[in-house]
C-alpha cells in the first residue's frame, strides 16, 4: 500500500488516501485522523483501513506530506562512507545521530526556502523510515517490526551555518531545521512493499543525476541504525528517521528543482526560492 495525505480543490481539510498507481487515483481511507502520524499515534490500522467511496484522479489533489507533524524527527550522519570522505569524517564506529525540527517538514511539491540567513543551502536525498510501533532498547533482529513504511526525504542542510557550528562543536540542529527543510512524500510505502536492504536512492538536481545509491551501500543498515537511536530515545508511532545520504552533495539556489527518487516508492520533487 502506498498511503498519501492529500486536500481537494474543493477543500482544504487534509485526508488520507490509498494510491492506485496504475489507474493513477486516490482512494479516500475511512479515517478520522488528517495524517499518518496523528492515525499511528492513535493506534488505528491504516494499511488495511477501508476506502471511502470519494476517488480522485491523482493529477487533481495537492499531496501534502504524509506525515505533519512526529514527536521525533531524526536523522543519521556519516552513514555512506562517500559522504564521510567528502566532508572529510572517519568513518563512524557506531551510529551518530541528530535531531530536526519537525516544524521543517515541508510538503511534496512545496517550496524550500532559502533563507535570508542560509548563503549555502544544499541537498541531501535521503530514505526515510516512518515507525508504527513504539520502539524502546529494540533488539536489531526484531527492530523492523516497529516499523511502518518508507518514504523519500531531503534533508535540506544550511552548509554554512554548519561548518560554523562544527568549528564551535555546536550541535547540527540550527542548520538542520528551519521551516521547508525536511520535504518529505510524495507517500509512505508499507513495510511490505519496499526492500529496506536494498533499493536505489537517486537526486536529481535540474534533471541532472547528482546523487545515485542503494540502501546496501549503508554503513549502519535500517535494523542497526533504528536499534541504536531506540537505546537513547524512544520512538514512537509517526516518528520520521531519515537514513543518510550518500555522496553528491551539493548547493541548490533559488530557480532550481531538486527531486529524490526512492525505487519502488516514488519521487520527492521541490522547488527552491528565495524568500519573500
Amino acid at each position: 500500500m502506498h498511503c498519501c495525505r492529500f486536500t481537494t480543490e474543493s477543500s482544504d481539510r487534509s485526508v488520507l488516501g490509498r494510491v492506485d498507481h496504475e489507474n493513477e487515483t486516490i482512494a479516500a481511507l475511512d479515517i478520522d485522523e488528517p495524517s499518518l502520524d496523528a492515525a499511528l499515534r492513535r493506534g488505528t490500522s491504516v494499511d488495511d483501513a477501508p476506502a471511502t467511496d470519494e476517488t480522485y484522479d491523482l493529477a487533481d489533489v495537492t499531496l501534502r506530506t504524509p506525515v505533519e507533524r512526529p514527536t521525533n524527527l531524526l536523522g543519521i550522519g556519516l552513514n555512506y562512507a562517500g559522504h564521510a570522505a567528502e566532508g572529510g569524517f572517519d568513518v563512524p564506529e557506531e551510529p551518530v545521530f541528530f535531531a530536526k525540527s519537525p516544524s521543517s517538514i515541508a510538503d511534496p511539491g512545496g517550496e524550500i526556502v532559502r533563507h535570508d540567513l542560509v548563503t549555502d543551502l544544499h541537498y541531501e536525498g535521503e530514505f526515510a523510515v516512518v515507525i508504527g510501533d513504539r520502539l524502546r532498547a529494540a533488539d536489531p533482529d526484531s527492530v523492523c517490526e516497529g516499523v511502518f513504511g518508507y518514504t523519500a526525504a531531503n534533508d535540506v542542510t544550511a552548509r554554512d551555518l554548519q561548518a560554523r557550528d562544527l568549528d564551535d562543536a555546536l550541535p547540527w540542529f540550527r542548520s538542520k531545521s528551519m521551516e521547508t527543510f525536511t520535504p518529505l512524500g510524495p507517500w509512505v510505502a508499507t513495510a511490505d512493499e519496499a526492500d529496506a536492504g536494498d533499493i536505489g536512492i537517486e537526486t536529481r538536481l535540474n534533471g541532472e543525476t547528482v546523487q545515485d545509491a542503494r540502501t546496501d551501500d549503508l554503513i549502519f543498515d535500517v535494523a542497526e541504525a533504528l536499534s541504536a537511536v531506540s537505546q537513547y530515545v524512544t520512538l514512537q508511532p509517526g516518528d520520521v528517521v531519515l537514513t543518510g545520504t550518500p555522496a553528491g552533495i551539493g548547493s541548490m539556489e533559488p530557480g532550481d528543482e531538486i527531486e529524490v527518487e526512492i525505487e519502488e516508492i516514488g519521487t520527492l520533487r521541490n522547488a527552491v526560492v528565495a524568500p519573500e
